[in-house]
């Protein structure tokens, strides 16, 4: 019974290798690959902090018009 199981552990070995194969990355293309990935997650947050940046200043402009807007509507009635 024992050399059939070393016969089959082998077989297994090898087809599992050739099944994998099409799936295995070098070491240099799989570091290249977590490079890249980190430099993207970098610029992700970069970018949210910009677009964050950029929609608070628009909100804090509009508020600031509409306040300015309101003191000009509410002046023109009160001061004819």
């Amino acid at each position: 019974m024992e050399p059939y199981r070393e016969e089959i552990k082998a077989a297994v070995k090898e087809a599992l290798r050739e099944e994998i194969a099409p799936l295995y990355v070098d070491r240099e293309t799989h570091y290249i690959h977590h490079q890249f990935i980190q430099s993207m997650i970098e610029w992700m947050d970069d970018a949210k902090g910009t677009v964050w940046g950029a929609f608070l200043k628009v909100a804090v402009y509009t508020l600031l018009l509409m306040l300015i807007g309101g003191f000009i509507w509410w002046g023109r009635g009160h001061f004819r």
